[in-house]
């Protein structure tokens, strides 16, 4: 979460902390750019919150893809390609899983032969979740090629949006806001306007114009004076302001609705931040929120390689939005494929712009796929980390212990047993990998009553052997 300071015309960045599903084509520019003959199976995804209760938001999951992507089967109805959804919500203080919840997206066209490799969908999933810090995670699965899969990982933070001061919630990135016309509501359709989402949170100069959409709440709450003003402020990674809108309004209501747009085609390629400011009418700052996008000047295309289309502004977008503690924790994480050389020079490190370049550089040299704006390596590596949560005992968390790096390094068991303690037989657990190393297995065992299952055995050529392990569990 980011917080600011306004300082004339910068801003000084600083880190601070049901399913009903229609379909729209819409072309994303940088996959344009970036499109292969056949394209991977990328699920953009992009998440707002808004006020529901004191205790629950309604969140907005908004997602897309390209239609070539997906592998297709005959049916009765023509040819059918299903991507499966889960989201799933947990704790970040723990293993818990508190909610779950699985979604079945289906496409069916005519004909596959000539589909068109640039035309993507996007569709919208609606629902109510706790209010808390709580990670989340989006698992889309091409449901007849169940190989191919695309995981999105991200923290999402308590929102207070019942309160004696005013809030702002989430901002929702928009291709284009229409007025409602005639009473005729879809899924997009919000206080009488379509907001038609923008997932990816690309822009271009084919799309040169920024749509936004948020809500205010407790106007009439601890502000002094009858008006308030809204400013939404464009600012680049450095915190410097390059445009911005700004109207002051009446304060007659509780809350409002704000929807608006901002011409961008002037900005260089890059990263850039909406902030939308709310001030009451003596300048005073009462709350604001802040969405990251990126832009693409197309008319110097020509003379940017596709690599720096790809390249790390993204990347360096989603760990400045962190602050540093997390990414001394993201860091510490990536033990199991980090060299000692570079376990050192991170150690050096002592500055937010230092880490972010650290750790950019680190994951864009173990790109699975540079023709894409997101790191999948890191993506997939994260959401190990995260289930790897679920080992966690103590004052040791999940990567750390012995289940969590097995899990972190040669992904789930594809089979696994598990025996409770009983009369003279310690609780333990039997992994088994059927495709490593011709099939392997690996025991972990809690012994002299502890809770923490330790590794005790396995056949994998790497990792500790003792095929006397039987005795330790029945001492």
């Amino acid at each position: 979460m980011l917080s600011y300071v306004v300082m004339k015309n910068k801003l000084t960045l600083s880190p601070g902390h049901l399913a009903i599903i229609i379909f729209l084509i819409l072309a994303f520019p940088l996959q344009e750019i970036l499109a292969k003959p056949k394209p991977d199976f990328i699920v953009g995804v992009g998440v707002s919150q808004y006020r529901n209760k004191s205790d629950e938001n309604y969140l907005e999951l908004y997602y897309s893809y390209k239609e070539a992507s997906l592998t297709y089967k005959s049916n009765s109805n023509g040819f059918e390609g299903v991507i499966v959804m889960t989201v799933t919500f947990s704790s970040n203080q723990s293993d818990s899983v508190f909610l779950s919840k699985k979604f079945r997206i289906p496409r069916i066209v005519a004909d596959t032969t000539n589909l068109d490799q640039k035309k993507s969908l996007v569709g919208m999933l609606n629902m109510f979740v706790p209010n808390r810090n709580q990670n989340m995670s989006i698992e889309s699965v091409d449901d007849h090629d169940q190989s191919r899969k695309h995981t999105f990982a991200l923290e999402l933070q308590s929102k207070s949006f019942f309160s004696d001061s005013v809030s702002v919630s989430d901002i929702e990135l928009a291709s284009t806001i229409r007025k409602t016309q005639n009473g005729k509501r879809n899924i997009f359709t919000k206080a009488s306007y379509d907001v038609i989402p923008n997932p990816s949170g690309i822009y271009s100069s084919n799309l040169p114009r920024i749509y936004y959409y948020y809500e205010v709440y407790n106007l009439l709450k601890g502000i002094s004076g009858d008006k308030y003003t809204v400013n939404n402020t464009i600012i680049n990674l450095n915190g410097l302001q390059v445009l911005s809108n700004q109207k002051t309004k009446p304060r007659l209501n509780e809350s409002s609705v704000e929807v608006g747009q901002i011409d961008i085609s002037s900005l260089q390629s890059g990263i850039y931040i909406l902030d939308a400011q709310i001030f009451d009418q003596n300048g005073g700052a009462l709350s604001n929120s802040m969405k990251p996008f990126r832009y693409i000047n197309l008319k110097a295309v020509a003379t940017v390689p596709v690599s720096d289309l790809s390249s790390s502004d993204l990347l360096s977008s989603q760990l400045y939005a962190k602050p540093e503690d997390e990414l001394d924790e993201e860091f510490a994480s990536l033990r199991y494929i980090s060299s000692r050389s570079e376990r050192r020079a991170y150690k050096k490190t002592k500055t937010l712009d230092n880490k972010v370049k650290f750790l950019t550089d680190f994951w864009d040299k173990r790109d699975s796929d540079s023709g894409t704006p997101q790191n999948e390596t890191r993506d997939q590596y994260l959401s190990s980390v995260e289930y790897s949560s679920r080992f966690a005992t103590g004052m040791k968390k999940g990567w750390q212990s012995d289940r969590g790096r097995i899990t972190i390094v040669y992904g789930q068991p594809d089979e696994y047993s598990r025996e409770a303690a009983s009369m003279g037989t310690a609780p333990h657990e039997i992994w088994y990998y059927h495709n490593l190393q011709g099939g392997v297995l690996f025991v972990f065992a809690a012994l002299g009553g502890g809770q923490e299952y330790r590794l005790i055995h396995s056949t994998h050529r790497d990792e500790l052997q003792d095929f006397q392990w039987m005795e330790k569990v029945t001492k």
